[in-house]
């Protein structure tokens, strides 16, 4: 927390405030079983003796509570001593224990030194893994990056677990900041997958995302929407070839008939439904945007309420069978970002206020525009360089907790959308 939280002298003005003495910096630390008493009692003491409060932090793990307190006290022994003992008094009844450090001024004279606060998401089934912490933590280290703070995100008995970092990192000298924070981003993302992890700028626009943009193969839909018309029109392909060789092996089939086999045979990933829903609930505007078929990411947007749908229309001769050709233009990694940044200026929001999920090299563009992009695993990787996230459980419910919402929230969400 910023040191400038307030003072124990309320109504001074700035000239009698310039005119107090000198004080000494405290670090108060009290742990000990949990009670409802333990920061009243604090506030009490630091009031009657005219101390200031400069930064403040409690913790609560089940029943034990740890409170951390930056104060300054006046140079005076007496006003120290009687501090001190007033605080221990105050506390035995409690049984808290009681730490005391004093500060040394050249704590506080230390070159200034330029940081960017960031937000680090870790999410795993049931339980993150501790293998997983200490490799996040480790790069964390080797990039003197200092953890503010560490909240769970999740409730005991969930179905995932997870837990966001507060940090504050080195901006290098030669440096930007921007830079500095891709640096760790890409180191993270690199980590062995053991766990679902995110990392955002700690800014203004962390809470404010208005549009989820998707990719549709892979992402909303298991495998590939355009092998999928492929393998219903039961056509040979060769998978991960390119997109114009695979359309121009569905030349002379009947539209009808191949798109209606390959609707049959459509399976969404799993929690694609719950958190289309979940986000349409909170407010979010939803699309796809797709190098598969238009008819395919149109049918994802009708059965996930989706708002927009982008796909390659492919042409069609007079009787309605599939010339093997795209109409123009076609949606290749270009067109993915330009229609991005469309919808963003037509919602009327920043790039920023954006959160893109999929993968892919198709994809990396529309990820890299993104304030927030998810890399959802698949067969061909994008480089960690692209995005801000990855999500290797195969669950698309996760991304529910890389945006921010807790695990209470997520499951009113979900009891939510089930009693409807």
């Amino acid at each position: 927390m910023d040191e400038q939280m307030c003072s124990a002298q309320d109504g001074d003005s700035p000239k009698t405030a310039r005119a107090k003495p000198s004080r000494k910096p405290f670090l108060v630390t009290l742990s000990g079983r949990a009670s409802s008493g333990v920061l009243p009692r604090l506030m009490e003491v630091v009031a009657e003796h005219g101390v200031e409060l400069l930064d403040l932090q409690q913790i609560t793990v089940r029943d034990l509570i740890t409170v951390s307190a930056s104060l300054g006290v006046q140079h005076d022994e007496a006003s120290s001593t009687g501090f001190v003992k007033e605080l221990l008094l105050a506390m035995h009844p409690l049984a808290i224990d009681v730490l005391f450090d004093v500060q040394h001024d050249s704590m506080h004279n230390a070159r200034h030194v330029e940081l960017e606060k960031a937000v680090i998401t870790v999410i795993a089934p049931r339980c993150v893994p501790a293998k997983f912490l200490a490799q996040v933590t480790e790069i964390l280290a080797q990039h003197k990056a200092n953890i503010l703070s560490i909240n769970r995100t999740t409730e005991r008995g969930d179905a995932f677990a997870g837990f966001e970092f507060i940090v504050a990192i080195s901006v290098s000298d030669g440096v930007g900041s921007g830079d500095s924070l891709a640096r760790v981003r890409s180191d993270l993302l690199r980590l062995e997958k053991l766990g679902d992890i995110a990392v955002q700028r700690h800014n203004l626009a962390l809470r404010s995302k208005r549009l989820v943009v998707f990719d549709l193969s892979w992402t909303l839909v298991k495998g590939d929407a355009i092998n999928l018309l492929c393998e219903a029109a039961k056509v040979p392909y060769t998978a991960g070839s390119e997109l114009d060789a695979r359309v121009a092996a569905l030349k002379g089939k009947s539209e009808k008939e191949t798109v209606d086999a390959a609707l049959s045979r459509l399976e969404y990933t799993d929690g694609a439904v719950l958190l289309c829903a979940a986000l349409k609930r909170l407010g979010y505007k939803l699309a796809v945007i797709s190098s598969g078929a238009q008819v395919l990411a149109d049918a994802a947007k009708y059965t996930l309420g989706l708002d927009y749908s982008y796909g390659n229309r492919l042409k069609l001769d007079s009787k309605r069978a599939f010339t093997g050709e795209i109409v123009e233009p076609v949606i290749n990694a270009e067109r993915k970002a330009e229609l991005l940044n469309m919808l963003a200026m037509q919602e009327g929001i920043g790039l920023e206020q954006v959160v893109a999920i999929g993968d892919g090299p198709v994809s990396a563009q529309l990820l890299s525009s993104a304030g927030l992009s998810i890399s959802f695993d698949q067969p061909t990787s994008t480089n960690a360089d692209h995005v801000g996230g990855r999500i290797s459980s195969k669950s698309l419910e996760t991304v529910l907790y890389l945006m921010g919402v807790n695990g209470r929230d997520v499951y009113a969400i979900i009891d939510g959308e089930s009693s409807k």
